[in-house]
């Protein structure tokens, strides 16, 4: 039994239960279909966890990785992904392992956005010191020289710092937990984080923090002009002596601080415009007209068999919804960037010496391209013929065929995985070429495989409807 506290090396879930890798076989049987996954040279999906030795560094472990991984270079089969290991801290590997999705350079740019922002909100409130002392040292002076005790006026002033920053710093604790309520809120269901992963803006260390951050400049504010009033700062009961150099300095900071929200509206700018280019990308399939949405039968531990009949009745019935047009379901969401990725022969094409015959491997069901939105160049789409005790089948997008069969037909051509043993896989339709893992690249080569031949057990339904988006997702829940 292991402590209450440890919750496993990553963010994207919490597990409860631990198993020795060898009993994976067992426990998952889905994910072994084609062979014990810890006996195949093709696929990459663990991570090893190790200490440093005393007087080691990760340097020097990186160095020794790498030289015994080049010395199996020559054992990886050709078009494989050649063997790579990278050593990262265990902080950094729960957030993002290699920054294979860009997590890592992405909290960089949140953080010092952030730190702008703070810098702003410092010159906001060394403005308001400037403004609170220029306003309030003629009433200090007049109330020191009239025989105000300077202890009681600090004593009260600093009453008055108090209540503010306390008041201040309790506004912003309620506002942040209902900015954080609101993001909880507002993430799908399934969303690639767990939700303590959030749990920072309400943690008591940083709600001390905060609040104690939100009191002091509370109190320095308040007690800067009581001090500079004791410390005989001015001169005369107008305050004019010094007035020159307060008024140059809050100008000085002015000046700094509309440099600043200059600057961050020129980033602000940036932000919309890419939020406006990338509206603009063309998927390659229509963006209206569509929903999504996650079907898990592997929590419910159903079978191969019962798979099938679950999504042919789930299909069966969304289909009959008013206003559907087409309905099927995939291994992976439009714009996915976690999909499959298998190494793939096809006939006829000669790989470089290191070149990476890596391609995306979406499993779909009959009428997934018209759901989708693109249809099939040629050949044909699936069928519901196509099933685990017939040929094994495939469709290829356009970028695929520009790649692996330039002028050539690929109908009829055979294609083989080398991460199974089920034999060749022969082509039977192209389909243009469609965005479905990252706007980056909207031309990465795609292979579609019949969802009966490739079962998940987490699948995506996607429907097409002729209604609004919203009446039809209520429809179909």
């Amino acid at each position: 039994v292991l402590p209450s506290t440890f919750v496993g090396m990553t963010l994207e879930a919490s597990p409860s239960v631990w198993i020795p890798m060898a009993a994976h076989a067992i426990a998952l049987p889905d994910f072994n279909k084609a062979g014990n996954l810890l006996e195949s040279r093709y696929h990459s999906w663990l991570d090893i966890i190790a200490r440093l030795r005393e007087g080691a560094d990760l340097t020097s472990a990186q160095a020794e990785l790498s030289a015994v991984a080049q010395l199996r270079t020559d054992e990886v089969p050709t078009g494989a992904p050649r063997p790579w290991p990278a050593v990262v801290p265990a902080a950094d590997a729960m957030i993002d392992v290699n920054g294979r999705f860009g997590a890592r350079r992405i909290s960089w740019l949140v953080l010092l956005a952030s730190f702008c922002l703070l810098i702003l909100s410092s010159f906001n409130a060394a403005c308001l010191y400037i403004a609170e002392t220029e306003a309030r040292r003629k009433e200090l002076w007049i109330r020191f020289a009239i025989g105000g005790a300077a202890a009681r006026l600090v004593r009260t002033l600093s009453l008055e710092g108090l209540i503010t920053g306390l008041a201040a710093g309790l506004g912003g604790l309620f506002l942040s937990k209902a900015f954080h309520t609101l993001l909880m809120l507002s993430l799908p269901a399934g969303f690639l984080l767990r939700n303590d992963a959030f749990a920072g803006a309400s943690a008591p260390r940083v709600a001390l923090l905060a609040l104690g951050s939100g009191i002091l400049a509370a109190l320095v504010i308040t007690l800067a002009p009581a001090i500079r009033a004791v410390m005989g700062a001015s001169q005369d009961a107008s305050g004019t002596a010094s007035s020159g150099r307060g008024r140059l300095v809050g100008e000085l900071l002015v000046g700094v601080q509309v440099t600043g929200t200059v600057a961050l509206l020129f980033c602000a700018g940036l932000l919309v415009r890419s939020v406006y280019n990338t509206s603009r990308v063309d998927l390659g399939f229509p963006k209206t007209g569509a929903i999504v949405a996650r079907v898990d039968m592997a929590r419910g531990g159903y079978s191969d068999e019962r798979q099938r009949v679950l999504t042919d009745l789930l299909l069966s019935e969304v289909r009959s919804v008013p206003g559907v047009l087409h309905a099927a379901l995939a291994s992976q969401s439009p714009l996915d960037p976690g999909g499959m990725r298998f190494v793939v022969e096809p006939t006829g094409y000669e790989p470089g010496p290191t070149e990476r015959m890596l391609v995306d491997v979406i499993a779909v069901s009959p009428d997934y391209f018209d759901a989708l939105g693109t249809g099939v160049s040629s050949g044909r789409a699936f069928l519901r013929s196509d099933g685990p005790a017939t040929e094994r089948v495939a469709v290829v997008n356009e970028a695929f065929v520009r790649k692996y069969f330039p002028g050539r037909d690929p109908l009829g051509a055979s294609l083989g995985f080398l991460r199974r043993d089920q034999g060749p896989t022969r082509i039977v339709g192209t389909t243009p070429t469609a965005a479905l893992s990252t706007l980056k690249d909207t031309s990465r080569p795609t292979v579609f495989v019949p969802l009966s031949q490739e079962s998940r057990g987490i699948v995506t339904l996607l429907v097409r409807s002729a209604l609004p988006e919203e009446s039809t997702a209520k429809s179909v829940a």
